[in-house]
């Protein structure tokens, strides 16, 4: 193959709605994949469909899904030409004006040579040639000839809930994550003095929870544990409340000989349209699963951001005390249970 003629014919076939990328192989020992399965948002599947958010997938991720191998390959020295578009099927280029030459392997069946002469018609110039074994050497021989590839079926992609074509959906999907970013980066902005704030306040209420007796608190982890699922911000173009920033933290108490017991005081920040910002606080004691013992949620201007997290503050520290007694309890219950021994 001459390589900048092959490269020239495979981007023009390359459509609107294909991502077309090409490159040599990195051969690794070792190497970090692809974001997870977890990066695919199911609500962008169900507003833009499978294959737009397929698509912006494998263009986030090209690099690890398809030019890296472990360097056991290394002999292979492979150059790739990745070209995925909707049809979820085998595609061909037009590699007529890149061929110069084709060498067959030993093992070609002289049944193929009617297939090897049909498919050849295309390219007349190209020199054909078939290696071949003799005492123990290697030589070519002059033949003609290539096996016909076969094609394999995918299947059909789960539309989206959106109309449109591949090529609009796709669109529509960047569209949406680039405003998304614009919109998190004015939001980070926003909500970053409260969020101090809130870490702080936080921080204060786990050197309270250390003295508590016959327990372990853990440091103060991010997590927006305090929002209700249904109320968490969704990915670009998922229908919903426009939610452009959330973050929290919440900081954990546990008996010292057994975990059974957990609980937990949880804040959050949501940055809304128009400037507000949304807060959250919750106190939970778990088991098996969380029960909720308090709650509290409310909207303030980015103005009167100080002011509400100092009082949710407030609130969620005198809360969690108040939860001592309760927490008290249940961890006598478990340990009459026989679930543990409080330790001295």
């Amino acid at each position: 193959m001459d390589h900048d003629r092959l490269l020239e014919s495979f981007l023009r076939h390359a459509g609107p709605v294909s991502l077309a990328c090409h490159a040599p192989v990195q051969y690794l020992n070792g190497q970090t994949g692809p974001s997870t399965a977890s990066d695919i948002d199911r609500g962008q599947v169900a507003e833009f469909g499978a294959d737009a958010v397929a698509l912006a997938y494998a263009e986030a991720n090209k690099e690890p899904l398809y030019f890296r191998k472990h360097s056991a390959w290394s002999y292979e020295a492979e150059y790739r030409l990745i070209l995925l578009d909707q049809s979820g099927d085998y595609d061909f280029v037009d590699i007529r004006d890149a061929v110069t030459g084709v060498i067959l392997s030993p093992r070609f069946s002289e049944e193929d040579v009617p297939a090897l002469t049909a498919a050849l018609e295309s390219y007349p110039s190209v020199e054909v040639q078939q290696l071949r074994y003799h005492h123990r050497r290697l030589f070519l021989a002059p033949f003609e000839g290539f096996p016909p590839s076969s094609r394999t079926s995918y299947g059909q992609k789960p539309p989206g809930r959106r109309e449109g074509s591949l090529a609009e959906r796709f669109l529509a999907l960047q569209h949406a994550e680039s405003e998304a970013a614009a919109q998190y980066r004015d939001a980070e902005v926003l909500a970053r003095e409260p969020l101090e704030q809130l870490q702080e306040g936080l921080s204060a209420l786990e050197a309270q929870l250390r003295l508590w007796p016959k327990t372990h608190t853990g440091p103060v982890w991010p997590g927006v544990a305090a929002i209700p699922e249904d109320e968490r911000a969704r990915r670009a173009g998922v229908p919903g409340e426009a939610i452009h920033y959330q973050r929290g933290f919440h900081c954990e108490v546990k008996p010292l000989s057994l975990h059974r017991r957990t609980l937990t005081s949880s804040a959050a920040i949501q940055v809304l349209d128009g400037e507000r910002l949304r807060l959250y606080g919750l106190v939970t004691l778990e088991d098996d699963r969380p029960h909720e013992v308090w709650y509290d949620r409310k909207e303030v201007d980015a103005c009167g951001a100080s002011a509400a997290v100092e009082a949710l503050l407030g609130t969620l520290t005198t809360a969690t005390h108040d939860a001592h007694p309760l927490f008290n309890q249940a961890r006598d219950n478990d340990t009459a249970q026989g679930f543990g021994e409080d330790a001295p």
